[in-house]
């Protein structure tokens, strides 16, 4: 019975053995294998071909042009590193003339003196005040004007537009601009060196820009449940915005940070000096009174440093902390900037 079923089979093979011949699908599936690892394989050999016609690929140019960049870098960290060490160096180093990475002799002498002679804190305080209120008055007010003026509805926005345009070109000048100073009754005040750059045209254009890019369904759906224009500014349009806004904030940080000729021409009292003005009085008057004061609170400050490395030691504690912002802001640069150009 169980013969004659294995004869009526299909399979079956003369002599009651059995057909164990791979079947169609099995015969399938070893073919899809073979062709997965000759893929793989196929890979591996187009990964190494890539890459070595990458290399092939990297000729006389890209050489150049790394080189020419690797120059670049190094033109402009040396003078720094230069002048770092100059600042930390002895007398001897500090006076010596050619390529040097490290000085033989340290020294701190520099730096002490200028901390312990107790005016650059009272500059530093001056300094901090100013950019700090100084960048948040410019943010609220160009804001502001900024959102106003991007409104379509606004009456008159174009000429209103072209008129503080007209500023960016056309000034008073240098004395119109103390008389106004001086009849504000500003003068020997430090609120001199923060009222005069609260709006700057520049910024306002790009926020203006900026905010006429967002999606106007954003103040349509707070219209409806019932936020007022400042509400809309200060809740939906600013907090969208931030890329932008920590842009033009650092941009006016770093500018009155960096500003001196301002405290030059509207102070006169010395505890209204700001680190800038102080820096400037020391390297451009080499034995003026600062100097002097600087060199004469040791009694052997000759042998400890020289006017050069009080220089140097000065500009790096007037540069150090706004170069510590940088990357905590580096990332809204590009963006920012993009953000805010879309738009005219």
């Amino acid at each position: 019975m169980e013969k004659s079923r294995l004869d009526a089979s299909p399979g079956a093979m003369p002599g009651g053995a059995a057909d164990v011949r791979p079947s169609d699908s099995a015969l399938g599936g070893s073919a899809d294998a073979d062709r997965d690892r000759g893929d793989r394989n196929r890979g591996r050999g187009g990964g190494n071909d890539g890459g070595s016609a990458a290399l092939g690929r990297f000729g006389l140019f890209d050489a150049l042009n790394y080189a020419f960049l690797a120059a670049l870098c190094v033109s402009m960290i040396y003078p720094f590193w230069d002048l770092l060490m100059r600042s930390f160096a002895s007398p001897a180093d500090s006076m010596s003339v050619g390529f040097k990475l490290m000085p033989s002799q340290w020294s701190v002498a520099a730096y002490r003196v200028i901390f312990e002679s107790g005016d650059i804190f009272v500059n530093y305080w001056n300094t901090i005040f100013r950019a700090v209120v100084g960048t948040g008055l410019s943010l609220v007010v160009t804001s502001a004007c900024a959102y106003g003026l991007s409104r379509r509805t606004l009456p008159f926005r174009n000429g209103i537009t072209l008129f503080f345009i007209f500023t960016m070109f056309f000034g008073g000048g240098l004395i119109p601009g103390y008389m106004l100073i001086r009849d504000l009754g500003l003068i020997d005040t430090i609120w001199s060196l923060i009222v005069p750059g609260v709006a700057s045209v520049y910024n306002m254009i790009i926020l203006r820009n900026n905010f006429q890019g967002l999606d106007a369904g954003l103040e349509e759906s707070a219209m409806l449940d019932g936020a007022n224009k400042f509400t809309i500014l200060f809740r939906i349009v600013l907090p969208v915005s931030k890329p932008i806004l920590a842009t033009i904030g650092l941009w006016c940080m770093v500018g009155h940070w960096n500003a001196w000729f301002d405290a030059l021409l509207y102070t006169n009292k010395p505890s209204l000096s700001v680190l800038q003005l102080a820096l400037h009085n020391l390297l451009t008057r080499n034995q003026s009174s600062e100097m002097q004061k600087l060199l004469s609170m040791s009694s052997d400050a000759s042998k400890l440093f020289t006017p050069m490395s009080a220089k140097a030691a000065q500009i790096f504690v007037t540069i150090v902390p706004i170069l510590a912002t940088y990357p905590f802001l580096q990332k809204y640069f590009v963006k920012g900037i993009l953000v805010g150009s879309f738009k005219g």
